[in-house]
């Protein structure tokens, strides 16, 4: 950071103080936007488009210059009226300061491997479930979005799996474990931060799966600044199958018929088949329905709003946020609506002691009809197209089964309510009359959640008419009415008192942490429900009758331990960096005497470019940082069903002996228990590469890591005989090791005005089982062991036979038994016996449904007033089985289904890409085989944002800081292996809620 000053007296009182800030380049050119702030006070300004300044500030006056991308600096005012400064790009961020847990460290110290977000980065994309925003900017983090219902995220692991069982990361929020952090309003979040290798110990037997660190926003010091953003966008289907018309179905079924020696010349089986009349007004559309363009909309509207407030003096700070988001969905009834508050208060009490004090709510609304979003699909896709949906009379018209129509308008509601409130009041005490740099600290932090969950299902009624529009019949579905209500509160408290130390001795400098907590956390839940109402009018559980009712409940223990948390960090002359933590840690789960364990973690790094090999080395100038860094320790997993080592039972009414004639309640034994559970834990190490060239214009950073995961709890039911009496306990006896590598590439520059910025990021995991209970000889398509989780077993296809005779010469014409024809899938005889059968199965792929390679390219520009914000992201290694319907046609004899599936076998169609067309399951070719097996990698056009922010005085006379307005899009174009779901889909039938595309105009205002 470099400033000039002109020789002038300043008076020594507040006087204007102006200036013109540049960058670094040749030609220097003038910053536009850089904050520039006197220290300690609530004066402040902003740069103009030509760099010049201009400030009220007096001698003794500091004044602050901070530009996003640009290394901060302070300059004292002397007596000098004009200070020109130049600002020296950014070292990739080395003076940043990043979260860590339990503190925070400058970036250029840290010795984890530990990634990081800022909230506006987050904020340029529309998707309102903040977890949607995260895959492609997070080196490690490997993320699938299954489905597109309203208020729904992304499921999310940190470097892969590690365990058998529970994956999911830890989730602290401004230092405090939280369950969720998916509907925080991206307005308040002023980072995220990842924990990935032995870093997270400090938070011990949970801390095997790594951990997010969301930190929130808080006030300044400066004048108050309120903030208006809006955005306003529809949604559609990324991609979702068509479904066959009444034409292609009633065609097909047709041909089925014929493949399985049906006969539609034979008189007792042509009622089977569709006449030619019927196929010429099927394709003509003078018969038939449309159940998909009935039952759901093309586009769904979706905004989102926020208002935040933010400023402070010299003594309080203090930043407030409300939030707001309407997002419809695809058919009539579903909807997500979420109110968010925050306000945090940061008050200097003293000048040693600091006082803040952060609360949250939250209210989240979710309603639909009376059932489920995946039936509805389900329901929707198998509906026979020939069928008329209507009457004349606008009436439902017996289906004879269900109506999609109906279920969406005329099934009652389902509603879901949950409200959430965080309270935490934290202090921060120097203690120098002990030691400068002793600081003490404590936190009390209190959740409260109230869910009300209400199910008020009406059936509705289908009609028969005759050609007259009389009522000749009728089918009531699902009867009768019936209100399920659930009410449930949480509670959960955590308390942490701390003993901090900083201080520096000649080049050595050292920080140390001691920490005690405690958490508890519990609740209760309440269900009741009727059946017996006289009508539909009133949904209340008073309006029914006293039979059809039940009521239950239940206390819930959600949380208890007690931890002490130590780290020590010794750096010297900022080249030589050593840290040290643990974690004791005591968790409720596991029985007494093994409730505590011991979570240790060791680091070191190398600022290899502070030697003076580097340093003063001219031919070596362009490295700017390069550091070395390493980590290993021990982390813990206890996700899993509490108490195990007790003994369970399980009630049942009227199933024990009878007494006056009424049977008694009868006890039955639960799970074995297991004295000896405890945590699982894992071993992780990892080796890291970090560095900047250029003055920051091009980074990298580099982590290979290892994790070997024993003492995983896992039943060994695999080779216990069936015969066995109890459910066996799991036990701490499997073991896995996780591999892979992070690498991440950045660019900045500036050519003119135009000043760009490009992150690429690529994170590989992979897996693998080494010990767990595999059954004595077994096949290895059913062994776990050596192999990674998920892993896909099924049948080799060498294709499709074209002639009866192909297949009768295949194994004398069998296949499992049955007998192969023209238009079956030929398999390969794995095991060399002569026959095929289910013995000949094979590990098919390594891979499953979650990726383990995630990549992302990060596309920043601005010029001039406009600003641009891409996301390109995308995923490889992983699959999707197509199961069930998304595999067979005409399944219980009528069930429509996809139109990919018309590629099928025929003498018309010998390079079909699936076996013949028949009705119902056909077993030869229903089984899970290469055939079947899609690969699902992808890329997508994840998120974009096009910007234009007006400035200018005329802005300033009406009150307004910044405009600015933008169009955004999420999801909007997709490359992908898999041609006819959306790559995340979560459902090889295809019986899911859709992926949304997202359109979006939105418009941010501040004062």
């Amino acid at each position: 950071m470099l400033y000039t000053a002109a020789h002038a007296q300043v008076p020594a009182g507040a006087d204007q103080v102006h200036g013109k800030v540049v960058g670094t380049q040749t030609p220097p050119d003038p910053l536009v936007g850089v904050s520039v702030q006197v220290k300690g006070t609530d004066r402040g300004t902003v740069t103009d488009p030509n760099g010049h300044y201009e400030i009220k500030a007096g001698r003794g006056d500091t004044l602050v210059f901070s530009y996003v991308g640009y290394d901060a600096g302070e300059v004292a005012v002397q007596t000098n009226p004009e200070i020109n400064m130049t600002m020296k790009t950014a070292t990739s961020g080395l003076n940043e300061v990043v979260v860590v847990g339990y503190g925070t460290q400058k970036r250029m110290n840290v010795t984890g491997a530990i990634s990081s977000i800022s909230g506006d980065e987050l904020q340029s994309s529309p998707a309102p479930n903040i977890t949607n925003n995260l895959s492609g900017r997070l080196p490690g983090v490997i993320a699938v979005n299954p489905n597109g219902r309203p208020g729904e995220g992304s499921n999310f692991t940190i470097r892969g799996m590690g365990s058998l069982n529970d994956n999911s990361p830890l989730v602290v929020v401004d230092g405090v474990v939280r369950s969720d952090f998916s509907q925080i309003d991206p307005a308040e979040i002023a980072s995220i931060t990842i924990l990935k290798d032995a870093s997270a110990a400090v938070y011990g037997a949970r801390a095997a799966n790594g951990v997010f660190l969301i930190t929130t926003k808080h006030g300044k010091t400066g004048s108050p600044e309120i903030t208006y953003r809006a955005d306003f966008g529809f949604q559609e289907p990324t991609l979702y199958p068509k479904v066959m018309s009444a034409y292609q179905y009633a065609k097909t079924h047709n041909d089925a018929l014929i493949n399985q020696g049906y006969d539609p010349s034979n008189p007792s089986q042509a009622p089977q088949f569709y006449t030619e009349k019927q196929l010429d007004d099927y394709r003509s559309g003078r018969d038939g329905s449309d159940w998909y363009a009935l039952t759901f909309k093309n586009r769904s509207f979706v905004t989102h709003h926020n208002l935040t407030l933010s400023g402070g003096s010299q003594h309080i700070r203090y930043f407030a946020s409300a939030g707001f988001v309407d997002q419809d969905g695809m058919y009539s009834g579903i909807n997500f609506k979420r109110y968010n508050f925050r306000s945090n208060i940061d008050a200097d009490i003293s000048k040693n002691l600091t006082v803040t004090l952060q609360l949250d709510g939250r209210q989240e609304k979710s309603a639909s009809p009376g059932y489920d979003a995946n039936y509805i699909f389900f329901i929707t896709k198998v509906q026979d197209p020939t069928r008329k949906a209507f009457n004349n009379d606008g009436t439902p018209r017996n289906t004879t089964g269900a109506h999609p129509w109906a279920m969406v308008h005329q099934s009652g509601y389902i509603q879901n309510t949950d409200n959430l409130f965080n309270g935490t009041l934290s202090f921060r005490q120097k203690l120098p009359f002990i030691t400068q740099g002793l600081v003490l600290g404590g936190t009390a932090s209190w959740h409260k959640e109230y869910d009300f969950d209400k199910k008020f299902f009406t059936p509705y009624t289908m009609y028969d008419e005759d050609e007259s529009g009389n009522i000749i019949g009728t089918k009531v579905v699902d009867a009768p009415t019936y209100l399920n209500e659930t009410y449930q509160q949480l509670y959960n408290s955590t308390f942490n008192l701390s003993l901090e130390y900083t201080g520096s001795f000649g080049k050595s400098n050292i920080t140390g942490l001691l920490l005690a907590e405690q958490s508890d956390g519990g609740g209760d839940n309440l269900n009741g429900s009727k059946a017996d109402f006289p009508s539909n009018i009133k949904d209340q559980l008073f309006a029914s009758g006293s039979e059809n009712q039940t009521i239950s409940g239940y206390g819930i223990l959600t949380d208890a331990r007690q931890s002490i948390v130590g780290r020590f960090n010794y750096d010297y002359a900022r080249k030589y960096l050593f840290e040290v933590a643990f974690r004791y840690d005591g968790s409720y789960k596991f029985p007494k005497g093994r409730r505590f364990g011991f979570f240790p973690d060791i680091s070191a790094g190398w600022n290899i470019s502070e030697e003076p090999f580097i340093r003063d080395n001219p031919g070596l100038a362009f490295i700017s940082n390069l550091k070395l860094r390493a980590s290993q320790g021990l982390l813990g997993n206890d996700r899993v069903s509490p108490f195990q080592y007790e003994e369970l039972y399980t009630l049942q009414s009227g199933a024990g002996p009878v007494f006056g004639g009424v049977p008694q309640i009868n006890a039955y034994y639960g799970v074995f228990p297991n004295p000896d559970i405890t945590w699982e834990k894992t071993s992780i190490s990892d080796i890291g590469l970090d560095g900047t060239l250029w003055d920051g214009q091009l980074g990298f950073e580099f982590d290979y890591f290892y994790k070997h995961t024993y003492d995983i709890l896992w039943s060994q039911v695999r080779s216990v005989p069936s015969t066995f009496g109890r459910t066996l306990p799991s036990v701490n006896y499997a073991q896995m090791n996780d591999k892979g590598f992070e690498l991440s590439l950045s660019h900045v520059h500036r050519i003119g005005k135009l000043q760009y910025q490009l992150k690429g990021m690529v994170s590989y995991a992979i897996n693998k089982v080494v010990q767990i209970d595999d059954p004595p000889g077994a096949p290895d398509y059913v062994k776990q062991l050596g192999k990674p989780v998920g892993f896909r077993s099924g049948y080799k296809a060498l294709g499709i036979f074209q002639t009866d005779e192909e297949a009768q010469q295949w194994y004398d014409g069998k296949e499992f038994g049955e007998t192969a024809m023209a238009g079956d899938i030929r398999y390969e005889d794995v095991d060399g016996d002569g026959a095929i059968t289910s013995n000949d199965q094979i590990v098919l792929s390594k891979n499953n449904g979650t990726p383990k390679i995630i990549f992302g390219l990060n596309i920043g520009a601005s010029w001039k007033n406009f600003n641009l914000n891409m996301l390109i992201q995308g995923a490889t290694m992983s699959n999707l089985m197509l199961t069930g319907r998304g595999r067979v046609m005409f399944s219980n004899s009528y069930f429509n289904t996809f139109t990919y599936l018309l590629d099928y076998w025929s003498k018309d169609n010998p390079d079909a890409k699936y076996p013949l067309s028949w009705v119902n399951s056909r077993s030869v070719n229903d089984r899970d085989s290469d055939i079947w097996l899609k690969k699902n990698g992808y890329g997508r056009l994840k998120s974009v944002e096009l910007g234009y922010t007006f400035k200018g005085a005329r802005l300033k006379d009406l009150g307004i800081d910044n405009l600015k307005v933008y169009l955004s899009g999420y999801n909007l174009l997709t490359v992908s292996q898999l041609k006819i779901f959306d790559p995340e889909a979560e459902s090889g039938e295809g019986e899911y809620y859709p992926q949304q595309r997202m359109f979006n105009a939105g418009l941010n205002l501040s004062f």
